[in-house]
């Protein structure tokens, strides 16, 4: 009888719609740029409300975790350090020993 092949992983697609909107900073916050009310009727806007709309705005921690994925096609290495930083439960005990002295 024929040997099976394991199949491969699939690899995920990064998203490229959000790729194009969003940008990961070196910190790994979320920043969105493009705004709204940005494109046309400039005139009447005063230059203090054009600059707001231009610059890029933090996006809150909740979204972000869905569109970091969506970009990297992967879970966020920071997401797995903390993850596997107190596996072994030796957290709680360096709490426990920095309070108690």
């Amino acid at each position: 009888m024929a040997k099976l092949k394991a199949k491969p992983k699939v690899k995920l697609k990064t998203n490229k719609a959000v790729k194009s909107r969003f940008k990961i900073t070196g910190t790994g916050k979320l920043m969105s740029y493009g705004s709204q009310g940005g494109r046309h009727k400039l005139t009447s806007k005063s230059s203090k409300r054009k600059r707001r709309i231009s610059q890029g705005k933090v996006m809150p921690e909740s979204q972000a975790r869905l569109f970091r994925f969506m970009i990297s096609g992967k879970a966020s290495r920071k997401k797995l350090k903390k993850s596997n930083k107190c596996a072994d439960n030796s957290c709680s005990a360096k709490k426990e020993n920095s309070t108690g002295a």
